[in-house]
């Protein structure tokens, strides 16, 4: 590592992490190395500037050999520890890949995984390329690998936007793309709130939730914000300790798309609209999202209400 590379990495330590896994079949090992490329560049210097740092883990770099009751796959998904992923960059040539216990390949079983932990937590995102580059097919498997990738493509979520490419030049400024637009993106988002200094950063924003939580009912509708008013402070000092600190917990162990639309409504006093523009969602998901949330806190602090 270069001079300036070390000194840049200690001046970083303290950026916000975004892990990117990528996930693909045999048969787009160059698409892979230009992927690692693109982060590394990002890394050193729209990321860093923005105080992020981007981390791709790959199963040829990352995973280790050894023994899983799941057989390989198994092996793999704990060390990719998906559902702590901010992006999936799954990517296809003619291959779909190795079929495991679970899935037609193991590459469509961790896409699978990352589908199901988007819909119910909202993260990670996924990218999902396919390459267009002809290639001659010289055996019958491999005529049937192209086949079983034509099914799964067709039997994609709806939720998923694929994504084309032509030469390996085409990837990889695709997917810089693609990642410097999520990165601004959340760089244009505020943390969640960790803890009682940060979540509860406004009183009046805070006492707005408090009332919502305190109402009848979990609508999703979005409140209206205060402005904050004498009412609000001397409400918010009446409250004990114990009140504040277990709301604060409670926001905290949210799900992260839960978490995020609190934080954005109560402490950032965003609109319904103005967070679906950040999140790149519907409205109507953003109320849904801010309904379980509420619900989620009712119910863990139903004692203290």
């Amino acid at each position: 590592m270069t001079a300036r590379r070390s000194d840049a990495a200690a001046a970083n330590r303290s950026a916000r992490l975004i892990r990117v896994i990528a996930v693909s079949p045999g048969d787009v090992v160059r698409e892979r190395k230009r992927l690692a490329a693109v982060v590394e560049e990002l890394n050193g210097r729209l990321a860093f500037e923005l105080g992020f740092e981007l981390r791709l883990w790959r199963w040829e770099t990352d995973a280790s050999p050894g023994l899983h009751l799941k057989g390989p796959q198994g092996l793999i998904d704990d060390a990719m520890a998906l559902e702590d992923a901010d992006v999936v960059v799954g990517i296809f040539w003619n291959r779909l890949g190795t079929p495991t216990q679970t899935a037609k390949s193991g590459t469509a079983h961790e896409l699978l995984r990352a589908w199901e932990l988007w819909r119910k937590t909202g993260r990670p995102q996924v990218f999902v390329y396919f390459g267009e580059r002809k290639a001659r097919l010289k055996t019958t498997s491999e005529a049937a690998q192209l086949l079983a990738l034509f099914e799964f493509r067709d039997a994609m979520p709806p939720e998923q936007m694929r994504w084309q490419y032509g030469t390996l030049h085409d990837f990889e400024r695709e997917v810089r793309q693609h990642l410097t637009s999520h990165i601004m993106k959340l760089a244009r988002t505020p943390e969640p709130p960790e803890d009682q200094a940060v979540s509860l950063a406004t009183v009046a924003g805070f006492m707005e939730l408090w009332k919502t939580l305190m109402s009848a009912a979990a609508e999703e509708a979005l409140p209206t914000m205060p402005v904050g008013n004498s009412d609000d402070v001397d409400a918010f000092h009446e409250l004990s300790d114990e009140q504040k600190d277990a709301v604060a917990a409670a926001i905290a162990d949210l799900p992260e798309a839960e978490k995020l639309v609190i934080a954005l409504t109560y402490y950032e006093q965003m609109s319904a609209s103005e967070i679906a523009s950040v999140l790149q969602q519907p409205v109507g998901t953003v109320r849904a999202l801010h309904a379980h949330a509420v619900q989620r806190l009712r119910k863990r602090l139903q004692a203290l209400l």
